[in-house]
């Protein structure tokens, strides 16, 4: 049973919801990183909680700034190098036995896939050495959150590495409707007005910074290159301060 080489998590609030993924994790790994992007006291103490269970696997990271998600997914594979690295949302829940289809499917293919999804999309994903190889990082100028994923697998469809959506498999994103009144989505908006409000504004920014670099929204795409810049390949981007900046209005 070979484990999961590194599974990550990045989080803001919500603290009750990282300790329900950790007891959700029935299947081996080396390694389970938390990078904390905010200054939750729910979220500190979940952290220590979890670290104290597992002290010799579980790695948190306590950044003094948001790094947004892009920069988050970006950190977790270059500090911790792997053929493959698990990514899912703190507000994920796997059940029983979920884990280990997952990780046998990836184990099997993940030298010829770039990326791996259960039924959740990237939100409980697996990004293979592959996809680094040919395109590169996640693009940090989307910021800070929404788009990175649908930038990536645009780079990686035009690079012609295929992707796997895991057969019969399927994981719990956020909570049930019965208890919060809203269709399941992302916790993190959900539970604070203010990040609702800031995403508003900042995922339209996010929009109008794909059609730029793209030519069209997701799966409207038009270009075939960066920026419609034939000289720039699919690993190309160039962080801009001043842009990222200007979309760093989540208070965090």
């Amino acid at each position: 049973m070979l484990p999961i080489p590194v599974l990550g998590t990045l989080i803001l609030n919500r603290g009750d919801l990282l300790l329900r993924l950790f007891r959700s994790i029935d299947y081996p790994y080396d390694k389970f990183v938390i990078i904390n992007n905010g200054k939750d006291k729910g979220v500190i103490a979940a952290c220590e909680e979890i670290q104290k269970k597992d002290p010799s696997k579980v790695v948190v990271i306590h950044s003094p700034k948001n790094t947004g998600v892009a920069a988050g997914w970006n950190l977790l594979i270059k500090d911790f190098p792997a053929p493959w690295t698990f990514i899912c949302g703190n507000d994920v829940e796997f059940p029983a036995g979920v884990l280990e289809k997952m990780v046998t499917a990836i184990w099997e293919g993940h030298e010829k896939y770039g990326k791996f999804f259960a039924d959740q999309g990237h939100n409980a994903f697996a990004i293979t050495k592959l996809a680094i190889d040919t395109v590169g990082y996640f693009d940090e100028n989307f910021y800070p959150a929404y788009l990175e994923d649908c930038d990536y697998q645009t780079r990686l469809r035009l690079a012609g590495i295929p992707y796997l959506d895991i057969p019969g498999i399927h994981v719990v994103h956020g909570e049930p409707k019965e208890l919060t009144g809203h269709e399941p989505g992302s916790s993190t908006i959900y539970s604070d007005p203010r990040y609702r409000i800031a995403n508003g504004i900042t995922h339209h920014n996010g929009f109008q910074y794909y059609i730029k670099k793209w030519g069209g929204v997701n799966e409207q795409e038009k270009f075939t290159h960066p920026f419609n810049d034939s000289k720039k390949s699919l690993k190309d981007w160039t962080l801009d301060p001043a842009w990222r900046e200007m979309n760093d209005i989540w208070g965090v």
